[in-house]
């Protein structure tokens, strides 16, 4: 686990994004497999101490894993990088689309007194 965080966000219209599809047909892979190793990706990336690395991969394990021919993971890891999704080993916008916390007042004291100026008006 990172930092304490032990999530990731998957955004809606993930399994639809036609890059996906194109990545299937570049790397001669079922999209299930591009799926699932997506997924794969993400997790890791959220699981390293730099978020977003996806570090070393075991290319072998990957394609047992998913139940792909061996070599799948590896041409489909390298059409994702053509694509521009892996950026240098990394989620390419990891920190954009991954953010820490969505709202941009980070001082739990001044949420809370907020919190009771609207609960003794009466509108909490």
């Amino acid at each position: 686990m990172a930092s304490g965080i032990d999530w990731f966000r998957w955004h809606h219209g993930s399994i639809t994004d036609p890059k996906f599809q194109l990545v299937a047909k570049r790397a001669s892979a079922r999209f299930g497999d591009v799926i699932a190793l997506w997924a794969f990706i993400l997790e890791t990336a959220s699981c390293n101490a730099e978020r977003g690395n996806i570090g070393p991969l075991d290319f072998d394990a990957i394609d047992h894993m998913i139940g792909a021919e061996e070599g799948t993971s590896i041409r489909i890891l390298d059409a994702m990088t053509a694509r521009g999704l892996i950026v240098e080993n990394r989620v390419a916008s990891w920190e954009k689309r991954q953010p820490k916390r969505e709202r941009e007042d980070t001082n739990s004291a001044e949420r809370k007194s907020k919190q009771r100026e609207l609960a003794s008006v009466g509108v909490v």
